[in-house]
């Protein structure tokens, strides 16, 4: 049994479990990787806001059940200041994020995504991220992370693995194709080419 397309789906997974566990946030998206200045203009208009990033992996390692992959993530909180309609009473950006974060963290705490081979989540903390820039921009950024360690294959046959691992996609290219199709060199396959090599 393999647990490698799990991983596959781990992403999305958070993602499906935070859009049913803080309703209260309207924009909760998977993003491509750390959350940069560049980023900031698209939260102007789309504020309190989650963005899901997969944040890379660290070493395999070994335990009795299989191998196993430690998967960094990153969950950022953006928020901006409201009014609320009914009293006029400012709520401050600082304030939601805060309150956010700690929701985003209590929901990940023990969370298995419901997925086969998912560990419960390890070093998970949040973090105020404010700097000048969100201020001045009228913004308030927390960031949540923690490591979630996922069983890739069983001991001792993890070949079941390899081949999951095969058919996973990276921007809709396989990332290991056991068929590569190697292309053509006119230096080293015709004879007829200045420098050619046998």
């Amino acid at each position: 049994m393999s647990f490698a397309s799990d991983f596959a789906n781990l992403r999305d997974a958070v993602v499906a479990n935070l859009r049913t566990n803080i309703p209260g946030v309207p924009s909760i998206e998977p993003h491509g990787g750390a959350f940069t200045q560049a980023d900031i203009a698209q939260f102007m208009t789309q504020t309190p806001a989650l963005r899901v990033a997969l944040m890379g992996c660290g070493a395999c390692y070994r335990n009795n059940y299989g191998v196993i992959l430690p998967t960094h993530f990153s969950v950022v909180v953006v928020t901006k200041d409201i009014v609320d309609p009914a009293t006029g009473k400012k709520n401050p950006r600082d304030h939601q994020a805060a309150l956010i974060a700690n929701a985003v963290l209590l929901n990940v705490m023990s969370n298995r995504f419901g997925l086969d081979g998912v560990y419960q989540p390890e070093e998970l903390k949040s973090v105020n991220q404010y700097s000048v820039d969100f201020f001045e921009r009228g913004l308030a950024l927390w960031e949540v992370t923690w490591t979630t360690p996922v069983t890739l294959g069983l001991l001792p046959d993890i070949t079941a693995t390899i081949a999951a691992l095969a058919k996973i996609y990276v921007n809709g290219v396989l990332f290991t194709d056991p068929n590569p199709v190697i292309p053509s060199d006119p230096l080293r396959d015709t004879p007829t080419e200045p420098g050619w090599t046998p």
